[in-house]
């Protein structure tokens, strides 16, 4: 633990003292509903406000008022706890998921001072966890902890298609050109569908954590998908490379609750439990974490490991715990692999274990951290980012939502 906030510190002094700078805090909006927490929230792109969806079965437009505090401008109540939204400002249409399973569909007035029930859609049998508007194709795609994916036609109400999956849902992206769904679960599995009108397909089904996903972000640009994980590990997919590659980002010291990514910079923006916020820097070359290698015997020094009792009644020796390189994956005794060191271009922000023979290898370049971490001073269980106004706002577990500065931190870089 001291060599990892040893890291942070160091990451943190590197973020002030060149292109990474510091999110400056500039709004608060402390909590208004006392016991119910906020579930999710959108940000207003052309107003300074948020939609918000509460515990307490409330829907709220809050709008920064001339005394600088936020206030409701809509406060709508629903028949179950919402816990999800989903907002498009092309449309003004504003979808809320529910504890029941339901999904309400509302206009938005202009002047953000009322909303209209549009239709209803009895989605699920459980709690809704995640909406997405995809508007090209006129559907509401949405997830629940009854582990079903479903989506509607927004034109008719009509439900095009279905996906079960193998645990409760936790999170979903969309990507509006090639119809693919990303579809998290509580296993930590991240399932890609291709969505049609009346149909799916399966594409793929990436393992790689060991807990379960809390969170996803999309670069539909160059089409990577991040998953965020209890394991406090972010991995990026390289779902458009076509040889799946994944890339593990570790600088958290907590479940990473919450994902972000931002276009425009090329950086993807991870928070959780620890109370940090990380800026990981996705426009330099990366290399993939190794596969850990199984053996009976250390691969250095061929010292036997506890379960290789043959080995350890030859030898006239005690066996000993395996260990792995987090460099090259070999499978090593704890005398082969002392050393401590970052791995920024393989993901890890903070020391690791690494073997002798790649500890000498190392070089002063490789140490160059590629992440930024900042304190949010707060159990961060949700994001949302405007890049138009390069907001990021924070939402904590005591109901908090903080309102962050970004302009400084997004510089765009060239490809």
């Amino acid at each position: 633990m001291k060599s990892m906030s040893t890291a942070v510190q160091r990451n943190t002094s590197q973020a002030s003292n060149s292109k990474f700078r510091k999110p400056e805090l500039i709004f608060r909006i402390e909590k208004l509903v006392s016991g119910d927490p906020l579930n999710d929230f959108a940000i207003l792109p052309k107003e300074t406000g948020i939609i918000a969806v509460y515990e307490d079965r409330s829907v709220r437009v809050l709008l920064r008022r001339d005394n600088g505090q936020f206030w409701p401008s809509v406060c709508q109540f629903l028949s179950s706890p919402c816990s999800s939204l989903a907002y498009s400002e092309e449309s003004r249409s504003l979808f809320v998921g529910c504890d029941s399973g339901l999904v309400s569909e509302f206009s938005l007035a202009e002047d953000y001072n009322s909303v209209e029930l549009r239709r209803e859609y009895q989605a699920h049998n459980g709690r809704v966890t995640a909406c997405i508007h995809a508007i090209h194709q006129e559907w509401v795609i949405t997830c629940a902890k009854d582990r079903y994916l479903v989506w509607h036609s927004v034109q008719t109400g009509r439900r095009c298609g279905s996906y079960l999956a193998g645990a409760p849902c936790t999170a979903l992206q969309y990507d509006h050109p090639t119809r693919y769904a990303f579809l998290s679960d509580q296993s930590g599995v991240v399932t890609i569908l291709r969505l049609t009108e009346n149909s799916l397909e399966l594409i793929n089904v990436l393992k790689g954590h060991s807990a379960a996903v809390t969170d996803l972000a999309w670069d539909a640009r160059r089409n990577q998908l991040y998953s965020a994980s209890q394991d406090n590990a972010v991995i990026m997919w390289d779902i458009g490379g076509g040889e799946g590659k994944a890339y593990e980002l570790q600088a958290h010291r907590g479940s990473v609750n919450s994902l972000v990514f931002a276009a425009t910079s090329r950086e993807c923006i991870s928070a959780g439990s620890d109370g940090n916020l990380v800026f990981w820097c996705m426009s330099v070359p990366r290399r993939e974490t190794p596969s850990w290698s199984e053996s009976d015997v250390c691969s250095k020094c061929g010292v036997p490991f506890f379960w290789n009792l043959r080995k350890m009644w030859s030898d006239k020796r005690v066996g000993t715990r395996q260990h792995h390189c987090r460099r090259c994956g070999a499978a090593v005794c704890d005398a082969c692999s002392q050393r401590r060191t970052a791995l920024p271009p393989m993901g890890f922000e903070y020391s690791v274990r690494v073997c002798d023979d790649c500890h000498a290898e190392v070089t002063p370049d490789d140490l160059t951290p590629l992440a930024a971490v900042f304190e949010a001073k707060q159990d961060v269980q949700k994001m949302a980012l405007c890049e138009t106004r390069r907001w990021l706002l924070s939402l904590g577990k005591e109901g908090t939502v903080k309102v962050w500065d970004l302009a400084s931190v997004l510089l765009p870089r060239a490809d």
